[in-house]
């Protein structure tokens, strides 16, 4: 690891990056930045606790809504009537499972809290958080070359999109939160701007979303497709709440990003049509 190594080595280490950085595109690895000193032996520079928090924030959240097969037999079934005692039981698995979320999402936030104050037992969750976070990165990667050998991103006119389906538990509980599904959108946007594909009239708004099979929801984000050093304001969360309306989509909004939106799973043929008028036509 780069903290045991010795003094002339991390030296030597920095020295080879910057000659060689320019070869792959990598000229903003090294940069100035304030270090985090907890006691005499742990050292975090500023990007690594912003990475620990954001992770501890939106790690994957294991309980999930409890699908019951049976239920979907009998609602796909036109031979049988739904009676009331049967929708209270549905509302009342919702409402449970949506308390369940809550509380994740309540100790997720207490996690990233605690761990900026200063002691022993926090300095283990910052550590727990960057652990965490390289995991994250690590499936972002995996999933990404995924996508990109098997061609799954489309055209849609004035937008591009891939949907992921069927993935497997671990990758569905990771890209079903917000922060995780655009690391990966960003991940491929930025895959094809540095190979010379999404450059001048082929750059292209890109919407990445995953359907949910524990859940039944489908999960977007959306983001500009901005050149290297390039700035753009993202206007996603107005054009998604806005086509999902023109639908009257069951939406929700769980992240800390506004370019994020959750459907139902059984929406998103018409959501995606509808998102493509709105963008066509400027709402």
């Amino acid at each position: 690891k780069f903290s045991f190594m010795s003094a002339r080595l991390k030296e030597k280490l920095r020295d080879k990056i910057e000659e060689h950085a320019h070869e792959f595109r990598l000229d903003d690895m090294l940069y100035n930045s304030f270090q985090r000193q907890a006691g005499f032996d742990t050292q975090v520079s500023a990007a690594d606790v912003v990475y620990s928090i954001q992770a501890l924030l939106e790690q994957p959240r294991v309980q999930t809504f409890d699908y019951d097969e049976s239920e979907n037999k009998s609602r796909n079934s036109q031979e049988k009537d739904i009676s009331t005692s049967d929708m209270e039981k549905k509302f009342k698995k919702a409402e449970s499972h949506l308390e369940t979320m809550k509380e994740i999402v309540l100790e997720n936030f207490n996690q990233a809290y605690d761990s900026l104050v200063s002691n022993q037992r926090n300095v283990v969750l910052l550590q727990k958080g960057l652990k965490i976070s390289m995991d994250l990165q690590r499936a972002v990667v995996s999933e990404g070359i995924g996508i990109l050998e098997g061609k799954l991103i489309q055209s849609a006119g004035d937008f591009r999109y891939a949907i992921l389906e069927r993935l497997d538990d671990t990758s569905e509980l990771i890209f079903s939160q917000p922060q995780s599904l655009y690391k990966l959108a960003k991940f491929l946007v930025k895959a094809h701007v540095n190979s010379d594909k999404w450059i001048g009239i082929s750059a292209k708004p890109f919407i990445l979303g995953i359907k949910s099979s524990r859940t039944m929801r489908a999960y977007f984000v959306g983001l500009q497709c901005s050149q290297v050093g390039e700035i753009q304001r993202n206007e996603f969360g107005r054009s998604f709440k806005l086509a999902a309306s023109k639908i009257d989509a069951d939406i929700k909004h769980n992240g800390f990003d506004s370019a994020s939106i959750e459907v139902d799973s059984d929406d998103v043929h018409r959501f995606l049509v509808s998102l493509h008028d709105v963008l066509t036509r400027g709402g």
